[in-house]
């Protein structure tokens, strides 16, 4: 796009790290999360899948220095609540908005792309990876199982 690459999971894709880690190493700077989360368990005004949801996505936010934007459906189908509380996350993890919570809602934000370097210049990980090791360490973890 024009404010840079885009990468999109759906659903039980943002759970497997190695995807966000390959999107995140293809150069990507936004990350689009689409979930067809249904409410499980109960937290304080909240949902454990929810809070799930949030430290996974939190955490890569962080470490990758990407925004993240979770979109998850609302409403309630065939006896199953979706939850909503679609939300925004900054290159440093932290939530900077969020949708209502069991409500249809509409989020717009300004995003500032100068955060993307900032969060990255503070944190160097990616710069700081060895693509060559994980790849070795990868084809013998799979010369491994075979």
């Amino acid at each position: 796009s024009k404010f840079g690459k885009i990468g999109i999971l759906i659903c039980e894709d943002a759970w497997h790290i190695s995807l966000p880690y390959l999107l995140v190493n293809k150069g990507i700077l936004y990350l689009i999360v689409i979930a067809n989360s249904p409410f499980r368990g109960i937290e304080k005004g909240s949902t454990s899948i929810l809070k799930k949801w949030e430290n996974i996505l939190k955490a890569y936010a962080f470490l990758f220095g990407i925004y993240i934007f979770f979109i998850n459906r609302v409403g309630i189908e065939d006896g199953i609540t979706f939850f909503g509380s679609s939300f925004i996350l900054d290159p440093f993890g932290n939530i900077k908005g969020r949708a209502d919570f069991l409500q249809e809602d509409l989020l717009i934000m300004d995003i500032e792309s100068e955060e993307l370097e900032r969060a990255r210049f503070q944190n160097p990980l990616l710069k700081n990876e060895d693509l060559n090791l994980v790849l070795f360490e990868l084809e013998a973890i799979l010369k491994n199982r075979c």
